[in-house]
């Protein structure tokens, strides 16, 4: 008896230094003590507690504005790392759980204590790193700034800044971790560092964010539940992280989810969520875990540029992390001519895309519409992107939409082709299959469609107007606005005659009108007719002075006749002057007379009578 009396002696002894600090940081700062119980607790003789006179924050229910919840907001009402909206019905749903159910703060911490490590200490997944360490190692406190130098035998190789150092890893002591640890051998920790326990027991680095290591709840069938609980990292599928494979009944997240769509606690996991995220990236402990795609979840710039417009990894500029592979080097591609530029929006190429996309698909659905990319009027949903296959990460191309196909490449000429925007409705182009890295060439005039005299369009009536080989080389701007006044590529075919170009003239009109659009895709189901065009009327009356007196109305894409703009000189009885003479009754042909200047030639129509003999 007297033995277990003297053991008994020497452990409380022993324990007595340690337990009269209380608190573990980070509530207690182990320097400047800012945290004493009366921050919690009502242990004054003061008329008000602590807490008392806080304003509820916004988006809290009245059954979140719990005792304990606002003992915590005493403190915690400016931390941004902390809920501006507590895990509830409030901020998810009530749909899994009905009522309205919520959790306080104190459900999943401990205030007072680190109780991972203390109930964990043997697990290996525990500590993030660990080696040897003596009383050598702690440098002198610097009062001022309230924290104390450690210097270690050997670099850190991981990143471990704001995570816990236990010094001695026999004793329960924590140090928030300040500045980089990353290949460095010193770093600073907060307070001052007891060296009383520092006795070569070899440090260790926590997680340490107060976690309980059991969790208490009563699940919808009226159960009541108690588990273990094990989190030792901000990861998930790994042990000791927020949602584990292995171990899914002492997971953080999995113990209480018995009806969600994704890691259950019974071992139901999602087979499209890859291992390795933190979950919190997207369903964030500031919003309350919140479903990311509701009004208080992420933007599209948390994990890539919106859109990605610099070749670094992550938002808000650079491209999705964990970085995809799709591009070598690596390369932001065209995001920035399309959404920038033009005013496309990510569904314009993206159609169907889950955000956040943590089904590591990246996902190609082209529908562009008056919605996805501004002006447009119609609507296209079809096309093709051949993409890299050997991805990383996990990464996988998808078709997400109907008419949408994506084919892979052994190497990174990532293409899109059959795309409206890049000529697939015209012929003549000479990059109808653009590079998705880009460059000068895959914008020029050309590119998408024949816009050249030398390589015009050869849709509608474009070679006998536009070409300078088989017809007169009109320029586009002679008919088409020019493609720098934002209506180039709207899906509507947009016209503006030139009428101060003799050829054209002042009363030209297509469809009865100077200028306007047509409403459809290139090329049009039907096409309109041209009216008072010089270059389609008699020219001059009989005698040879004065205006045209007769215009012929043409359709576009149609055919033509020498009588379908002046009377044919070798057969009309409208001949005019001495053609009925020469064309008729001598049957000389125009080449006789206007050499080169015939139907087709680039001196036919050009507002001159050419006399050429032949």
């Amino acid at each position: 008896m007297k033995g277990i009396i003297r053991i008994g002696l020497i452990t409380g002894l022993i324990l007595l230094p340690v337990l009269a600090y209380g608190l573990d940081q980070p509530h207690h700062p182990r320097g400047a003590q800012v945290v004493n119980c009366g921050s919690c607790h009502w242990t004054t003789g003061s008329a008000n507690p602590p807490w008392a006179g806080q304003t509820k924050p916004p988006g809290w229910s009245d059954a979140d504005w719990t005792l304990n919840n606002q003992r915590c907001w005493v403190c915690h009402n400016t931390d941004s790392t902390i809920p501006a909206h507590i895990h509830s019905a409030t901020t998810t749903s009530p749909q899994y759980w009905s009522g309205s159910w919520t959790t306080e703060c104190v459900s999943c911490h401990n205030p007072h204590f680190q109780r991972q490590p203390r109930a964990w200490r043997t697990d290996p997944n525990l500590w993030l790193a660990t080696g040897s360490f003596t009383i050598s190692g702690v440098g002198s406190y610097d009062s001022v700034n309230n924290r104390t130098l450690i210097t270690l035998p050997s670099a850190l190789n991981g990143e471990y800044q704001n995570y816990y150092f236990v010094p001695d890893r026999n004793f329960p002591f924590y140090y928030k971790i300040i500045s980089p640890t990353n290949g460095q051998t010193q770093f600073y920790v907060r307070g001052q560092v007891n060296t009383n326990f520092v006795r070569g027991g070899g440090f260790g680095i926590i997680y340490g964010r107060l976690i309980k290591d059991y969790l208490t709840y009563t699940n919808p069938a009226g159960q009541r539940i108690t588990a273990s609980i094990k989190f030792y990292r901000p990861a998930s599928n790994v042990p000791g992280g927020f949602v584990d494979a292995t171990n899914y009944s002492q997971s953080i997240c999995q113990v209480c989810h018995t009806q969600t769509t994704y890691w259950r606690r019974d071992g139901t996991l999602a087979t499209h969520y890859p291992g390795g995220e933190n979950c919190a990236t997207c369903h964030s402990h500031p919003k309350g875990f919140a479903d990311p795609l509701g009004e208080t979840g992420l933007t599209c710039d948390a994990c890539h540029g919106n859109p990605p417009t610099t070749a670094t990894i992550g938002g808000p500029t650079g491209l999705a992390t964990p970085a995809t592979g799709a591009t070598n080097p690596l390369s932001p591609g065209a995001h920035s001519v399309h959404v920038t530029t033009r005013g496309m929006t990510c569904d314009a190429c993206h159609r169907g895309t889950e955000m956040p996309t943590v089904d590591y698909q990246i996902d190609i659905g082209f529908s562009i519409s008056g919605t996805t990319y501004r002006g447009f009027k119609n609507t296209v949903e079809s096309g093709r992107f051949t993409g890299y296959n050997a991805l990383l990460n996990e990464y996988t191309w998808n078709a997400s939409w109907p008419g949408t196909t994506v084919l892979t490449a052994t190497n990174y000429e990532n293409r899109c082709s059959n795309i409206y925007c890049h000529g697939s409705t015209l012929t003549g182009g000479t990059n109808t299959t653009p590079s998705w890295v880009g460059g000068p060439a895959e914008a020029a005039c050309g590119t998408c469609h024949g816009a050249s005299s030398g390589a015009p369009p050869t849709a509608g009536s474009h070679t006998k107007h536009a070409s300078s080989a088989s017809g007169i080389g009109l320029a586009c701007s002679k008919c088409h606005p020019s493609v720098s006044d934002g209506s180039h590529v709207d899906g509507s075919v947009a016209w503006s005659l030139d009428s101060t170009d003799p050829r054209i003239g002042s009363s030209a009109r297509y469809r009865g009108a100077l200028s306007g659009q047509t409403g459809q895709l290139a090329p049009s189901a039907t096409y309109g007719s041209c009216s008072n065009i010089y270059c389609h009327s008699n020219v001059q009356p009989d005698g040879g002075t004065g205006a045209p007196t007769y215009y012929a109305t043409p359709t576009w894409g149609g055919s033509v006749t020498c009588s379908s703009c002046h009377p044919d000189m070798s057969s009309s009885p409208s001949a005019t002057g001495s053609h009925i003479k020469h064309a008729q009754t001598y049957a000389y042909a125009c080449s006789i007379c206007h050499s080169g200047a015939g139907s087709g030639t680039t001196l036919h129509a050009n507002y001159n009578i050419e006399v050429t003999f032949g």
